[in-house]
């Protein structure tokens, strides 16, 4: 994890006590998602998202978050000044409590394959990890090309020209890089990876993002150029489908 003095400034910036309370509350709770009542161990690992992003250096953007949770990652992209908005379930209480607690924009919505998302605006930058939404209504398979293709198309009126789709394929078991890659083949989208090593004594989780856009002039800009890697080669798996699919395959 970072040294408390890397994500001190942020949590000075919260009611803590109001944290606290909130804390008390889920200590002994056995909610799967009482983990996120540690604050500062769920800034710690935002951080380095927001880092790889370089939006810590970057002019203000609009910045939509889908499967936002407990809002970790905008609070901090809030810090440097950048519009945050996020989007989730309103089921769980304790994220809740965090949204409000940090002062984040959250529309509650779920998303669905097929169905457009809410009347949201244009953001210069879509991000997504950790979320769960790419399931089938009975949660028996993931979706498939054309559910992804909709839901793509649909995010596109949602991002402003030139905007960025940030997809966090972090995994310790599994390459996901061709299956983005392939996906992005597949719907003609320009595709850049950005990626770093742990490094235990600085405090730094891993964290891989793979970045779609319609446009190429989108990873023109300096800091993107040099931290986003193209990837030329053709991908070691076909098109994963409901009709195909190979874990086999991407095991690192």
């Amino acid at each position: 994890m970072f040294p408390r003095t890397r994500v001190a400034p942020f949590l000075a910036k919260i009611d803590n006590q109001r944290l606290r309370e909130i804390q008390k509350r889920y200590v002994d709770s056995t909610e799967r998602y009482a983990k996120y009542a540690d604050v500062e161990r769920w800034l710690k690992i935002n951080l380095p998202r927001v880092q790889n992003l370089k939006l810590d250096r970057s002019p203000p953007k609009q910045i939509l978050d889908l499967g936002c949770g407990g809002g970790f990652f905008l609070f901090l992209a809030k810090q440097w000044g950048h519009g945050c908005v996020g989007l989730d379930v309103g089921d769980f209480p304790l994220s809740n409590e965090l949204i409000d607690l940090f002062g984040i924009d959250r529309v509650t919505g779920r998303i669905r394959a097929h169905q457009p998302l809410p009347d949201l605006g244009q953001f210069d930058l879509i991000t997504a990890f950790s979320a769960a939404f790419n399931r089938s209504e009975d949660e028996s398979r993931g979706w498939n090309a054309e559910e992804w293709k909709f839901f793509l198309d649909d995010l596109d009126r949602h991002l402003k020209p030139g905007g960025i789709l940030a997809v966090h394929i972090s995994n310790r078991y599994l390459d996901l890089v061709p299956v983005v890659q392939q996906a992005a083949r597949h719907l003609s989208l320009e595709v850049r990876q950005v990626e770093n090593d742990d490094d235990d004594d600085a405090g730094v989780y891993r964290s891989d993002w793979m970045l779609l856009s319609a446009s190429p002039a989108a990873f023109e800009g300096k800091l993107l150029k040099e931290a986003a890697e193209r990837i030329d080669a053709v991908p070691r798996v076909r098109l994963w489908t409901d009709d195909y699919s190979d874990v086999y395959r991407i095991l690192k």
